[in-house]
């Protein structure tokens, strides 16, 4: 499974199979608040990941890939997203469900590994098109849906490769 935490939303892909022939099993996004972080968020995102473990659980055992917060220029987006991301990590520690931490180059250097153009924010959606139409179309070009999808993807080789 992937997860793609914000601030102020979640975006979930689980999957199953191989890289060379991922199977989508449920792709899912929740807007946690229209307004910003606050407490009850937290709260919020750990019902939506109760939620997607019991979806997740209909398959088999699931393995997690959570994408860390980015560092950017703020201070405040990265620690608002940590919130988020800290209370999904919370949920699944307590079910007892396996979590990995990737960061943002090493999910885009997976993904990109075959490619011929460099993964910037724009070709993501393009590769994940390219290597896995049906996802992607799933996806509707919803941008949180797509880099959910790339971190199942890179969860999968991870998962394979150990």
């Amino acid at each position: 499974m992937g997860i793609d935490p914000a601030s102020t939303r979640l975006a979930a892909a689980t999957v199953s199979g191989t890289v060379d022939r991922p199977l989508l099993l449920d792709l899912t996004k929740r807007r946690l608040t229209t307004k910003k972080w606050s407490p009850e968020v937290t709260a919020l995102a750990m019902d939506w990941a109760w939620d997607l473990l019991g979806v997740a659980r209909s398959y088999g055992d699931p393995v997690v890939w959570i994408e860390e917060p980015v560092v950017g220029r703020s201070v405040r987006a990265p620690v608002v997203q940590a919130f988020t991301s800290g209370a999904v990590q919370a949920a699944m520690a307590y079910e007892g469900t396996p979590v990995s931490l990737v960061n943002v180059p090493s999910w885009k250097k997976e993904l990109g590994r075959d490619s011929t153009f460099p993964v910037g924010k724009d070709a993501v959606q393009r590769l994940v098109g390219s290597q896995w139409p049906a996802a992607a179309d799933a996806a509707d070009g919803d941008q949180d849906l797509v880099y959910a999808i790339a971190i199942a993807l890179y969860g999968l080789a991870q998962f394979h490769s150990r």
